[in-house]
């Protein structure tokens, strides 16, 4: 591909599937939609596409996905595509909890944006749900190079958020966020159900339930479709820049959150750092020079990444390393599918403050037995927590209010209080009987039948 400035997105990804097993994915102009369904129809074969458009430079030829991709994934990446909001709502053997989902999405963007039903296609898929696409342009959505990440983000965010007020709890399934996502064709078969992907109108998707939406995919449906809105609703555009601003400030937070720490941070907050050096421990040492098995290779990648983050070492010395071991220890991958994973895996460790080293976590990869008593890279565990910190950003956090002194020592005796009565309660055998009795006070020591002193100096004096 050539690294020229660009002018279109009518490209996409098309594959076809046959008894399980995938064509190569080949970027071809969506003119050639038509003649491939023909073709798949022929061959008996079931026709897949992205639901992504690609950016693709001048005088661009016909190719297969695998050798462009990094042209449009990753750090590296040259060219931008573009993307439907779009939703694939499934239920594994409730089909019906599926539909009344897909019902509250397509109400949202129906009623609360003011979308036009046009604008909203609605597909069974023929086997366990639904696919939702929502007209970007409708929603003003901008080609990036990371735009799929962010839709992903924002469909799950909704479905969440329709969750709180009454739809099915029924999360979207974040795997289906990839690049290219390939969906199967509208009117293409599902052998495992024996149904096909149809069209539905709103009031069929409202109306019928799930048997009866079965049955209209029994057969392939001619169903004719307005064209899409070719201009920004402004109401669904500035939801849409609502969203995105809240994604730009998590994102914000969380890189803010890695520079700060840099290591593991634990669900609860806490930020844990077991390293006294940077020179390598025993446990890393013995997966460096171990030679696992298939099935505990990918535990051994992803310590030897969490140690290489936690000893602050940079990505690319760290991708240097595991590189080597990964071509060792996979001899069947090539030396650029070796380096693919060895970045991949290095990325996502140093890109996410969940992953740091953990010795009881490296020492069980590893598989050996472990001499950790004169190990001198390890902290003690009492100096392993750190401090806590905020790992996630929270729009609807309220910032911490100041309290006045007297409000502070009111709230201070009544802490003490509480303390006394539950310590002195046992000692004076005044467990059922009330604090405030006349003539006692079991917050003072000393007996209880004497009379209570009356002022502060004379407690303190009986302490002299």
């Amino acid at each position: 591909m050539n690294d020229q400035s660009t002018q279109t997105f009518a490209h996409s990804c098309f594959a076809t599937l046959r008894n399980g097993r995938w064509s190569r994915w080949q970027l071809l102009p969506d003119s050639h939609y038509k003649m491939l369904t023909q073709c798949a129809f022929a061959n008996g074969d079931v026709l897949f596409q992205s639901v992504q458009q690609f950016e693709v430079p001048e005088n661009f030829e016909p190719t297969t996905w695998t050798q462009v991709r990094n042209k449009y994934r990753g750090d590296d990446a040259a060219f931008r595509h573009i993307a439907p909001l779009y939703f694939d709502v499934d239920c594994e053997g409730n089909l019906d909890k599926a539909l009344e989902l897909s019902r509250w999405v397509v109400d949202f963007f129906r009623s609360d944006l003011e979308i036009s039903e046009s604008d909203i296609e609605v597909f069974f898929s023929g086997s366990k749900g639904t696919h939702i696409l929502i007209n970007p342009v409708v929603l003003g959505i901008a080609p990036a190079m990371n735009l799929t990440d962010r839709i992903g983000k924002i469909a799950n965010n909704l479905a969440n958020d329709l969750t709180k007020v009454g739809a099915p709890s029924l999360a979207i399934d974040s795997q289906v966020y990839s690049l290219p996502r390939m969906l199967r064709c509208e009117n293409q078969l599902n052998p495992k159900s024996g149904l096909f992907k149809v069209r539905l109108r709103h009031e069929e998707l409202f109306k019928l339930d799930s048997k009866s939406i079965c049955d209209l995919a029994k057969h392939p449906r001619k169903l004719e479709w307005p064209e899409l809105s070719q201009q920004t609703f402004k109401k669904a555009s500035e939801w849409l820049q609502m969203q995105l601003a809240s994604l730009d400030r998590e994102d914000t937070f969380k890189r803010r959150t890695l520079e700060l720490t840099g290591v593991k941070v634990r669900p609860d907050g806490y930020v844990v750092d077991e390293l006294l050096t940077s020179d390598m421990p025993a446990c890393i040492q013995a997966i460096s020079k171990s030679n696992p098995p298939p099935g505990k290779r990918n535990r051994c990648e992803l310590q030897l990444a969490c140690w290489f983050k936690s000893a602050r070492k940079s990505q690319q010395e760290a991708s240097g390393f595991l590189f080597g071991w990964t071509s060792n220890n996979r001899p069947e991958l090539s030396s650029e599918a070796a380096r693919q994973k060895a970045e991949s895996i290095i990325k996502a460790v140093y890109d996410n403050c969940s992953y740091g080293f953990s010795c009881s976590a490296a020492r069980s990869a590893a598989g050996t037995r472990i001499d950790c008593e004169s190990c001198k890279v390890i902290k003690p565990r009492s100096l392993r927590q750190i401090f806590s910190i905020r790992t996630h950003y929270d729009l609807s956090q309220a910032p911490i209010c100041r309290k006045e002194i007297l409000d502070g020592r009111k709230h201070f005796t009544r802490q003490c209080r509480r303390e006394f009565r539950r310590y002195l309660r046992p000692r004076t055998g005044l467990a059922t009987q009330s604090p405030a009795r006349a003539g006692q006070d079991i917050y003072r020591f000393g007996r209880t039948d004497e009379p209570a002193r009356r002022s502060g100096r004379d407690l303190c004096c009986s302490h002299a």
